[in-house]
């Protein structure tokens, strides 16, 4: 929890995916919420746990008291809501209609890789929960554009990037190569482990983590030598492989802004990626980005930076400068701020207004 000592703090509430949880949303409100804000004290609220969770309906319900007594205790106080596409827009999409009922003001911040898909199929669906934010925040400018084309009449859309805050020192790299993800076939571990399959006899000092839930099979893949796959890590535990790890990897098929990435390049990793999303313009004169699905492609350009000692420590340093220049937490932090405050204002002025 970020906290400040100003008497006229205003008091700000993340609802959604929250806690040391799989996910980029997880990892991205855990970053807002160890952020220092000089005005805001920001805070969060369990709503799910994520896809497919069963106890989602009981942590809606729970949410919704938590809601309500807030705002009946601490009055004033600003609330944006993580969604990403399908049931996050009816759950946490009525939680902040609720809000918006009781008096608070709204913000939907959107996530996800195929939110302009999913806008496009259910636009009626987008557009009521989207009614209801005096601001959107989105992060890229497809997501944007959609929300501006979407037919909600939302006055008011904000682009934040993604962001992360830059450790003050680095160990020393190891032959390492990271992926940290769905292990499955729309983050492209497939391509992956087709194209390590391909280079591990050739570089039997280097190893390959595939971390995270697994959702494929595995089975064709289990005589590949140097490769760990342990499943599902704590994030504190991917931090630490990021700061060893020399190469970070994501050969996905669909993102927005992966957190990964930017997490990585904070701890000085080289990139190799794919074209989706935000990617190339996030590794534009800083990593390497291929086409998705070509294991060929892929396993080229980790070759080469695996080869390449020179390459590979001028990729780390140009990684850790566009995190500094463009993606960092403070540059993030005083944009949301600002954001919240004026939020705030403009919902208690027009509360006073209506008597």
């Amino acid at each position: 929890m970020s906290t400040v000592a100003t008497p006229e703090a205003v008091r700000v509430l993340h609802v959604g995916v929250v806690g040391d949880l799989p996910g980029g949303m997880a990892q991205v409100v855990a970053g807002y919420l160890s952020w220092p804000y000089p005005t805001c004290i920001v805070t969060a609220l369990r709503s799910t746990r994520g896809k497919r969770d069963p106890l989602s309906p009981v942590l809606w319900l729970l949410a919704a008291a938590r809601l309500i007594t807030t705002r009946i205790r601490q009055g004033r106080i600003v609330t944006i809501f993580h969604v990403s596409q399908g049931g996050s827009f009816i759950r946490e999409g009525s939680l902040a209609w609720l809000s918006k009922i009781i008096g608070m003001a709204v913000g939907i911040h959107i996530h996800g890789s195929s939110f302009t898909d999913f806008a496009s199929k259910h636009p009626r669906i987008v557009a009521a929960s989207l009614r209801s934010a005096n601001t959107v925040f989105t992060l890229t400018d497809a997501t944007t554009d959609a929300v501006r084309t979407n037919g909600s009449g939302v006055r008011r859309v904000l682009r934040v990037p993604n962001a992360v805050a830059i450790p003050s020192e680095w160990p020393r790299k190891s032959d390492l190569i990271l992926f940290a993800g769905e292990v499955g076939w729309r983050k492209g571990a497939d391509v992956l482990l087709d194209a390590w399959k391909e280079l591990a006899p050739q570089h039997e000092g280097w190893v390959l983590v595939v971390a995270g839930p697994v959702t494929m099979d595995l089975a064709p893949y289990e005589d590949i030598p140097n490769v760990i796959v342990p499943g599902s890590l704590p994030h504190f535990e991917v931090a630490k492989l990021q700061a060893q790890a020399s190469i970070a990897v994501l050969p996905s098929r669909g993102e927005a802004l992966p957190m990964f990435l930017l997490e990585s390049m904070a701890q000085r990793c080289a990139i190799v990626a794919t074209d989706v999303g935000s990617v190339a313009n996030l590794l534009e004169g800083a990593g390497i980005v291929v086409d998705t699905g070509s294991t060929a492609q892929f396993a080229t350009a980790l070759r080469k930076v695996i080869d390449d000692d020179c390459l590979r420590a001028d990729m780390s340093e140009k990684s850790l400068m566009k995190i500094r220049n463009e993606y960092s937490s403070d540059r993030c932090a005083s944009t949301l701020e600002d954001e919240w405050i004026r939020m705030d204002s403009t919902t208690n002025s027009a509360r006073a207004c209506n008597g």
